[in-house]
């Protein structure tokens, strides 16, 4: 399919214009065409704000991220983007199959061990799965009832050659059990499907989206195989940011069962604490009453001692788990990268021809293991010509991956075992468009704009018997991003430390850290405010940190503002005198040329004051722990 540099949605006839593509100026004409006016397309985004928040397309604030009492809508694209129809069937098409292969993978227990065990030497999480795995397979499997829910990413990738540019459909990922999107999903579609026949548009190009109830259907069915009307269902979750989307779902599910399912959400801590394990029947319990069907809503990324206990203790039970050990552990890249490798991919599936159309999809995959000639290669080619891949930990679905020059450096750093945690993948350049990103508090205008397509589908089976119940596919997701974003800006002050190195100076100032956490700040490089730890956080991070982790932080001497006290007042709280700290800024510019490195002008003018309770260590004011102040001088 050939493609253009930029695909602008000319299917809706918009003929916008921007009133100087070489500013920020988001002034909007109206064509002779018949297009939308600046006034026209206001409107339109304020509808489609006030129909996000009234159907539910909202999440938690940042100021509240533990809060049910305020939202705000989800960032949405203004009109929906287009996608290449043939790729779009194309993905659709091999859903069945994509649910199919991944519950094979889950029954090979020779293969994810052999697979995985390079990666389990350094991993400590994916260590501590194929630990469970294992003691659970010896033990023998309590509950063949197999669910998997999956959602299968990809891009529309431009691929170029000499005379043309061609799309293609390739592969990012595989999501079992835990994964974002499907009741955002219908709730976009909805927003768009409403603006479009608003601007007089054709809907028949716009696929009908039901994306929850794939999701909400393939638990339900879980839930009632167990065959006990007075079980329950948990989810385990901790406390979420998209906390809105996970109960869209859990009422979706209860209405599909006319509430005759009752649902626990838990943290997997709470799990621990609060499920019961049997060691007769191996019937898990919450509050006296089993557990038909345990869905784990989020991964624990790097899980304690105890989640690991928790999980041990769901998965040698007989509830249902979505997803089991054995299908997290499927779906790692290192998995991924494995099926890319000859003749593997038939070892599950012996039709030629979805194999085939299946292997079409995968992008270039490469094991960093071994140390053959072929694997020094790769390494030699990623690190002179780093902007040609993606470097990516075996073990994770999605982000913390490395792009450019920072590939070329890890490359030439990583130890033998480094290495071996991670995978080469070659990056994918997605179809560029244009589309206006509505976004809380923000303006609304005109970008370069990427999308990648996730399609859902669930297969309900049975392990020991290895059969198929039920295997269905419905609904997607489009998620569309800035063209120049990799993945989804540096606040100083005191003495500053950096910890990518690993010389004498670096590990004294970590032990240090370790040991005398309260002089310390551990912020993230690339944040300027909030997301930090303190006290006794630095020194579990610090221990626990690998060195990518570590390397992506810096220390900060912990500094002490001088105490006072002052009445604040806020809304719908008394007003009291309180003990606080303030934090001054000063504001200024400077006008200069930086071909002559001349000044033209340099000033310096007003300031701030923000004060926050003493005892508080986040606090700006847009993150709701500040308050606006201004001085007194003594």
């Amino acid at each position: 399919m050939k493609a253009t540099k930029f695909v602008t949605f000319a299917a809706l006839l918009l003929f916008i214009k921007l009133g100087n593509e070489n500013t920020t100026s988001t002034h909007v004409e109206t064509s002779k065409d018949g297009g939308l006016s600046a006034q026209d397309l206001e409107g339109l985004i304020e509808q489609a704000k006030i129909m996000a928040m009234n159907i539910g397309l909202i999440t938690r604030t940042n100021a509240h991220k533990d809060k049910n009492d305020v939202a705000e809508f989800v960032p949405f694209t203004l009109f929906p983007s287009p996608f290449p129809r043939k790729l779009f069937l194309q993905a659709y098409n091999i859903q069945k199959e994509m649910n199919l292969l991944y519950f094979l993978i889950s029954l090979d227990h020779k293969f994810l061990e052999e697979t995985l065990q390079t990666v389990a030497e350094t991993n400590e999480n994916v260590r501590g799965m194929l630990g469970i795995f294992k003691k659970v397979n010896e033990e023998g499997n309590k509950q063949p009832i197999t669910l998997v829910l999956e959602r299968s990413d990809y891009m529309a990738h431009v691929n170029k050659n000499e005379n043309e540019q061609n799309f293609e459909l390739k592969q990012i990922e595989v999501n079992i059990g835990p994964m974002g999107g499907p009741a955002r999903a219908d709730r976009i579609a909805k927003i768009h499907r409403h603006l479009m026949q608003k601007t007089r548009h054709d809907l028949t190009n716009m696929p009908e989206n039901d994306a929850s109830t794939i999701i909400a259907m393939g638990l339900y069915m879980a839930w009632k195989s167990f065959g006990d009307p007075e079980a329950i269902m948990v989810v385990v979750a901790g406390r979420m940011y998209q906390n809105f989307e996970q109960h869209q779902l859990s009422q979706k599910i209860q209405e599909m069962s006319d509430y005759q399912i009752k649902i626990a959400h838990l943290s997997l801590a709470e799990c621990g604490k609060e499920l019961t394990l049997d060691e007769n029947d191996f019937i898990l319990r919450y509050n006296g009453k089993a557990v038909a069907l345990v869905y784990h809503k989020t991964f624990v990324i790097k899980p304690t001692q105890e989640q690991l206990n928790a999980r041990l203790k769901i998965e040698r039970s007989t509830a249902i788990k979505c997803p089991t050990v054995a299908l997290e552990l499927a779906c790692t890249k290192k998995v991924q990268q494995a099926l890319a490798l000859p003749g593997v991919l038939e070892r599950f599936i012996t039709n030629k021809e979805v194999v085939a159309s299946i292997r079409s999809t995968f992008a270039g995959l490469w094991g960093l293991e071994k140390d053959d000639e072929e694997t020094r290669q790769i390494i030699e080619d990623a690190i002179e010509n780093p902007d040609n891949y993606v470097l990516k930990p075996s073990e994770e679905g999605g982000g913390n991956n490395f792009w450019g020059e920072e590939i070329s450096q890890k490359l030439r750093t990583f130890d033998p075992s480094e290495r071996a945690a991670h995978i080469l993948m070659q990056r994918l350049y997605p179809m560029p468009m244009k589309n206006f990103l509505v976004r809380p508090f923000k303006p609304v205008k005109l970008e370069e704009v990427v999308s990648e397509l996730s399609i859902y589908g669930f297969l309900l089976g049975n392990a020991r018997e290895k059969s198929v119940q039920s295997n269905e596919r419905r609904g997607f997701m489009l998620r569309t991003k800035l063209e120049n974003t990799t993945e989804g800006g540096i606040g100083a002050g005191g003495g500053l430390w950096g910890l990518e190195k690993d010389d004498e100076e670096t590990r004294q100032i970590i032990e240090d850290a370790i040991e005398n956490p309260d002089n310390y700040v551990l912020k993230p490089s690339e944040e300027g405010g909030g997301n930090n730890f303190w006290g006794e956080e630095i020194s579990q991070k610090l221990r626990t940190f690998d060195p990518s982790e570590r390397a992506a932080h810096i220390l900060m001497q912990r500094l002490y503002p001088m105490p006072m006290k002052n009445f604040l007042v806020r809304p719908f709280k008394p007003v009291k005198l309180e003990e606080v700290v303030s934090e001054l800024s000063i504001y200024g510019f400077l006008l200069g040329n930086a071909r002559e490195k001349s000044v033209q002008s340099n000033e310096r003018r007003g300031f701030m004051l923000r004060t926050k309770l003493e005892n508080t260590t986040e606090g700006g004011i847009g993150a709701g722990g500040g308050f606006h102040d201004s001085i007194y001088l003594f």
